[in-house]
């Protein structure tokens, strides 16, 4: 039991010292631990905010210019997170080419309004073909933010006569035939 503790304590020292190479952006702040990180607590939103204004992410560089190519869906995004805590969604310490931001992403951190309303975030998927055309409904009217593809169908959104319909589902697949992004 002594060797595992001095074992763990000597890999903590280690990565505490030197957790890995920081991205393009952060690069400048390589030796300055502090201007990021807490003695207790690690990165903290406090600390990240500071230069990183919440409403003006995608528009606005740290510096404080006008970014050239502005990103509205991350300005969409960070302006109507409810309780912004940075280091659940953007990681660093995993090299200067990396993007800090994780793959995983949970709607929860949304604030409603813009939860609700799919295509502000996602209007460049849109789906395209015959089914989705005749929909007047969001897209939360059959979808979830869980299980995209688990759809719920009501098919009076559709205004179709509906009549023979279950002759024509048994030839396709909805999630195939109908759906196409």
């Amino acid at each position: 039991m002594q060797w595992f503790w001095n074992w763990s304590f000597v890999d903590f020292s280690f990565y505490a010292i030197n957790p890995g190479v920081l991205s393009k952006g952060h690069e400048s702040l390589q030796n300055d631990c502090m201007s990021c990180h807490t003695l207790v607590q690690g990165a903290v939103t406090e600390k990240c905010v500071t230069c990183h204004k919440q409403n003006n992410i995608g528009r606005v560089l740290v510096s404080g210019i006008l970014a050239t190519k502005t990103n509205e869906r991350a300005n969409l995004l960070h302006k109507n997170i409810k309780e912004i805590n940075c280091v659940v969604c953007h990681r660093e310490h995993t090299g200067e080419s990396k993007d800090i931001a994780i793959k995983k992403f949970s709607h929860e951190i949304i604030g409603s309004g813009v939860k609700e309303k799919c295509s502000a975030c996602h209007d460049y998927q849109k789906p395209k073909g015959d089914f989705h055309s005749e929909l007047k409904a969001e897209c939360s009217g059959c979808h979830n933010t869980d299980l995209w593809k688990d759809a719920k169908f009501n098919h009076k959104l559709t205004g179709a006569v509906l009549d023979n319909c279950g002759n024509a589902m048994k030839r396709i697949n909805p999630l195939t035939t109908c759906t196409k992004f």
